[in-house]
């Protein structure tokens, strides 16, 4: 099994850049946690769970508000959640296109979005 990284491209990062401090450092950069070390990645049978879990949530949303977020769960919320799945499971090849497929929804969602208030 591959232990390497998983890299998740995606188009646009939906997150948000936070101002920079007084030294000039990303506040982003100061709160980010170390990279867990491949030996310490939980095991791909608890993945699924999640990812059960964080596509029943993500369709939903895409298909029923898609311009809105959900009780103020943003997609910003929900891309964090996907890649902390990423970065804290070791993943197999099948859960690693489940995630392809919920980041491509939240960036369609993103985009229609967009698309929507340049429209109104």
């Amino acid at each position: 099994m591959d232990t390497a990284k998983l890299h998740i491209p995606i188009k646009q990062p939906l997150r948000r850049t936070a101002g920079k401090g007084r030294r000039g450092i990303s506040m982003n950069a100061l709160k980010k946690p170390p990279p867990i070390k491949a030996e310490n990645l939980l095991p791909s049978r608890l993945a699924d769970q999640q990812l059960d879990h964080l596509e029943r949530m993500i369709g939903s949303i895409v298909k029923n508000s898609p311009a809105a977020p959900v009780l103020g769960l943003d997609p910003e919320y929900w891309e964090s959640r996907v890649r902390a799945l990423v970065e804290e499971n070791n993943l197999l090849v099948v859960q690693q296109q489940r995630v392809q497929r919920l980041l491509i929804k939240l960036q369609q969602r993103v985009k229609n979005k967009t698309m929507d208030s340049t429209a109104a």
